[in-house]
Order: structure tokens, then sequence, then C-alpha cells
């Protein structure tokens, strides 16, 4: 008598280790979207906060708030080396304009982000805060993006 001792797998094993990993990377794709999209929103408020900065030193001199960035003691250069002068800055993912007499800065995100669409982000010199808003994710998605 032979005995017939196979060493391996079911396929019934195998298909319940896939369907496993399949659940696992559900969950954890979008999160890892997430935390590379907040990653992204850092450049953008680095960048707001220093303006912020170089705003308000501005009007510590002049009494009011810069609409150029001419008028601003940092700088920010375009894609050839040349200093931004004007109202608008493109960085890596985004692109940052001043507000023309209303006291914020805001950026725009540029090129495709996903999930999280064309969002803007808007910092008001006189408080500091931060807003966000984009007509094509959630709130509580864009929200979530700026750590307050």
């Amino acid at each position: 008598m032979r005995l017939n001792n196979r060493k391996g797998f079911t396929l019934i094993e195998l298909l319940v280790v896939v369907l496993i990993i399949g659940i696992l990377a559900s969950i954890a794709v979008p999160q890892y979207f997430k935390a590379v999209e907040k990653a992204r929103v850092g450049e953008a408020t680095s960048a707001l906060a220093s303006i912020r900065a170089a705003a308000d030193r501005y009007f510590a001199n002049t009494g009011t708030y810069p609409i150029t960035y001419g008028k601003l003691d940092i700088v920010y250069r375009d894609s050839s080396g040349k200093n931004m002068t004007g109202t608008g800055a493109l960085l890596k993912f985004f692109n940052v304009t001043l507000g023309q007499g209303d006291n914020t800065a805001t950026a725009t995100r540029v090129g495709t982000s996903g999930t999280y669409g064309l969002y803007t982000i808007k910092i008001d010199y006189r408080t500091g805060g931060l807003t966000i808003a984009n007509g094509k994710c959630r709130t509580e998605d864009c929200n979530s993006l700026i750590d307050q």
C-alpha cells in the first residue's frame, strides 16, 4: 500500500490568502494616497506661512499688505530661475498667488491629485487662518488635508 503524502497548499487556501491580501490593500491604498496628498499640502502651507510672515513684515513698515512678490523680502523663482515679481509663483504642486487687496494669498493645486481634484488653500494675513475649497472632493476630505 502506497501513501499519497503530498505537501503544498490547496486551491482554497490560496484563494483565502489572496482574498485577505485584497481586503487589506483596499483599506491601505486610500490611506496611502491621503498621506501623499497631505505631504504635498505641506509644500503649500509652508509657502503660505512664509508669505504671511513676509507680508506681516511689509505691513509693519508700510501699513498696507503687498499685492506683488517684488514687495516681499522673500524670493520665489519660476521654472526658468527668474525671480517672481508679479502676483503668482509656481511651486512643484501648487500655484501661489497673492490676493489683490483682500489681504490673502492662495495656493491652487496644479496637475491632477486623483481623489482630491484641483483644490485651493487660502491664508488670511491678519488671522493666519487657512481655509481649503474644492468643488470636486468631499469637504471632510479636503479639510483633513490641513492641520489647524
